[in-house]
């Protein structure tokens, strides 16, 4: 039989609305009914797998995850979520990818790995934060408050439930309903129960008819009862107990209803009320069939065996114990290899993140490198371009004062106007100059060359001989670094000791000590001496203590700049009025004397 064109048109058409309205009723139900949820779901994914509908397949699965999460069947949606990852990547659809990094944290997280759950969480931060879904960020970071409220780091948590906060105003969304909630549990945790409780009492007053927010109401109810626990008001936990267990078992939350009888049970066993304790166990235990849930199941039997011998119900004590036992034996084994694997992944986690960094710290070091070279063929052009029209200005400006001595027009007060405009242009030429030779510093660095230091300071000396000057240098080692550096950061700091000294005599004195392969150099004069309140300023750009000496005030940060690119430091000892000591240290990437 020939199938017409137009019917296959009409089939595709009736599926993709089909597949519509099932997405919306799966996401309608999530919360208020997760195992609807979850049929509506598998539904849709049949039809979008027959259709090829990939985005409408992954919103389904992720649907199906998060309504598995409610339910409490932690290992099914980690499954899911790990397809919807591969198919994301398959189909190169990303939208989802956050949604499931999320639910993984969230299951790693109620299974106590809490390492492994944030880097979940980060990671879903830095896709959200990407896509600008400021909603889902402040779910991501409320979640991330949440462990480190269970591991009580309460600043961290506070920290970040505030973040949840900012991006929760940014989305311009509801009242952050799950924001609420977590203060509570940080208040509760800090022993303000009153507020705790408060707060959580406005939150379900807010949300109570509200079909949308039947999770959260759930999660108020556990939260009213387990602060008045821990408040001893044992009638109002036993009221809010009560509303939980019934709404637990409406909705089919498993998890969250085997932890409320739990919890409700340890309460009444604590105050005597053995064989109601019992009961309530019991019913949790016929909750907690669901492997994953078996760390609740032997605390519930941990429990149950201390309610039968209380009551002296031997048998049913017997007979827990012996249940507890095998069922402790089967975890331990369980958990071992559970462990091993979420080691594994942990590492494989970490190796990744690590490689994801590590690319993109080399893509900021391309562009840095990129911008830092642009910056430095810049400052050459800017330099080289403004010392031509500065030339230009001081040779004119001499021209017109030997033409004007010539033809004897000259005056004091036109010499001196010249003067100063010579002045001026010589200081912008030398300034120039400064600048030139600081941003192009790193071009001269060199590792490979050995430097006999004494020789530079030789050279160095021969352009300070004058008759006021006496040096007194100790022997210098041979180092690897570049001459030109060397001999400008010598030639800067001796030029200030000359330039800064106010004897008959100016002494210098040069030496070097090596302590743990490090060479301290050291070069002291007898001059003004320098303050201590400008140790540190002297070493910045155009920083001048006298703007009446001579100078651009670049010297002291060209030094301070060599020594950082060898690994060094640069810094001064002194008080005014009794000379100065100038130290820098280089590493002895250096030859043997």
């Amino acid at each position: 039989m020939k199938v017409e064109p137009k019917y296959i048109v009409a089939q595709d058409d009736f599926l993709k609305t089909k597949l519509d309205q099932l997405v919306e009723f799966a996401n309608e139900k999530r919360e208020s009914k997760p195992d609807e949820a979850i049929q509506y779901a598998e539904e849709g994914i049949e039809i979008a797998k027959e259709i090829e509908a990939y985005s409408p397949l992954l919103e389904l699965m992720s649907v199906k995850a998060s309504a598995l999460v409610i339910r409490g069947s932690f290992d099914q949606a980690k499954e899911c979520c790990s397809k919807i990852i591969e198919l994301g990547n398959v189909f190169n659809i990303q939208d989802h990818k956050s949604t499931a990094l999320h639910i993984l944290g969230y299951s790693y997280a109620r299974r106590g790995l809490y390492q492994v759950a944030l880097e979940y969480y980060y990671q879903a931060v830095q896709i959200n934060l990407e896509r600008n879904a400021y909603k889902a960020i402040c779910e991501n970071y409320n979640n991330i408050a949440t462990i480190y409220k269970r591991i009580n780091q309460l600043d961290k948590s506070l920290s970040y439930l505030e973040k949840s906060l900012e991006f929760y105003v940014k989305s311009g969304d509801e009242l952050p309903y799950h924001y609420l909630a977590n203060k509570a549990g940080i208040l509760g945790v800090m022993q303000k129960y009153e507020e705790a409780i408060e707060l959580l009492l406005d939150l379900l007053s807010r949300i109570e008819n509200d079909p949308k927010q039947r999770f959260m109401q759930m999660t108020c109810y556990f939260g009213l009862a387990n602060q008045y626990v821990a408040k001893n008001d044992v009638e109002n936990a036993k009221v809010f107990f009560e509303k939980g267990i019934a709404f637990a078992k409406e909705s089919n939350y498993r998890e969250l209803l085997v932890r409320l009888y739990f919890r409700y049970g340890k309460m009444l066993f604590s105050t005597g009320k053995v064989e109601k304790a019992t009961e309530l166990l019991a019913s949790a235990l016929e909750y907690c069939e669901e492997e994953e849930n078996q760390v609740l199941r032997i605390d519930c039997l941990k429990l149950l065996h201390q309610c039968y011998e209380e009551i002296g119900d031997y048998h049913g004590a017997n007979a827990s114990l012996k249940e507890l036992v095998d069922l402790q034996e089967a975890h331990f084994q369980k958990d071992r290899d559970l462990k091993i694997s979420e080691i594994e992944e942990e590492k494989e986690l970490e190796i990744k993140t690590l490689i994801n960094q590590k690319d993109e710290i080399e893509r900021k070091n391309t562009l840095l490198e990129q911008s830092i070279k642009q910056l430095k063929q810049y400052a050459y052009i800017v330099a080289h371009d403004l010392k031509q029209p500065l030339r230009s200005i001081n040779g004119f400006a001499q021209l017109i004062g030997k033409k004007l001595n010539q033809e004897g027009n000259e005056t004091n007060e036109i010499g001196s106007y010249i003067e100063h405009l010579s002045s001026s242009t010589n200081y912008l030429n030398d300034l120039l100059e400064d600048l030139l030779q600081y941003a192009t510093l790193e071009e001269f660095t060199n590792f490979d060359t050995a430097i006999d230091v004494n020789d530079v300071v030789n050279e160095v000396m021969r352009d300070f001989e004058r008759e006021h000057v006496t040096f007194k240098v100790e022997k210098l080692p041979i180092i690897k670094v570049s001459k030109i550096h060397l001999k400008l950061l010598l030639h800067n700091l001796i030029d200030n000791a000359i330039k800064f000294n106010n004897k008959e005599e100016c002494i210098i004195n040069i030496d070097v000590s090596t302590d743990k392969k490090i060479h301290t150099f050291s070069i002291t004069d007898n001059g003004t001496g320098i303050a201590l309140a400008y140790h540190e300023k002297i070493f910045n750009v155009f920083y001048r203590i006298e703007k009446t000496k001579e100078g651009t005030g670049i010297g002291l940060a060209i030094c301070d700049k060599i020594a950082e690119l060898y690994g060094g430091k640069i810094w001064v000892e002194s008080e005014a009025g009794k000379g100065s000591t100038f130290k820098f240290t280089i590493p002895e990437n250096v030859l043997e004397d």
